[in-house]
């Protein structure tokens, strides 16, 4: 049996628990499916929604930001079967800005901003921080919060470089456009680059 099918199988035994998903088990059910999607690939992670209303939760499977396991990602979500409650979707999809607190690293949406830099098929990005210390958790949630406005897989394909830079009194004299402006601005960029 391929291991995307013992994966399969493994998470429509638990769909239920899964789906109920509650709180005193959480890190339980949590580790038993990490496990078991690591046994697909290790690179792969997941992420649920809230219960929508119409009565479903998403699955969503990531290549958490690594580009090399899409088609793993891929793979795995096409040769899902179909679950009643539950809807499986490829790479985290956008959900708009929101802040995030990781480690060390509070980021909010309102210090972060950004010069785009034309790179022919992708969109490059001069970030602008407000209190950023150039630490590894800062960037991560930078990473994270790009994820959320554009989605894993347009993070991924259509932006290029990032440059990371903290807001100053110096940064007050560049053109910067608010970190919110972006999901519209690669839309934009899209339509543009396949024309």
């Amino acid at each position: 049996m391929f291991k995307e099918q013992q994966f399969w199988k493994w998470f429509g035994n638990n769909s239920d628990r899964l789906f109920r998903l509650e709180e005193e088990y959480r890190d339980t059910i949590f580790r038993e499916l990490s496990k078991q999607l690591h046994k697909v690939n290790k690179g792969l992670a997941f992420a649920f929604s809230n219960i929508r209303e119409n009565g479903k939760r998403e699955f969503v499977v990531s290549a958490d930001g690594n580009k090399k396991l899409f088609p793993k990602v891929l793979k795995l979500v096409e040769s899902a079967p179909s679950f009643g409650t539950w809807e499986v979707v490829a790479f985290r999809q956008p959900v708009g800005c929101f802040d995030v607190n990781l480690h060390t690293c509070i980021l909010k949406c309102c210090d972060v901003y950004f010069i785009p830099l034309d790179e022919g098929d992708k969109l490059g990005l001069d970030l602008y921080i407000k209190n950023y210390d150039g630490s590894d958790a800062c960037k991560h949630a930078c990473i994270i919060m790009l994820d959320s406005i554009l989605g894993e897989y347009d993070v991924e394909m259509k932006i290029g470089s990032i440059h990371f830079s903290m807001y100053d009194e110096r940064s007050a004299d560049l053109e910067l456009i608010s970190i919110d402006k972006l999901y519209e601005l690669v839309q934009e960029f899209k339509k543009y680059s396949e024309n």
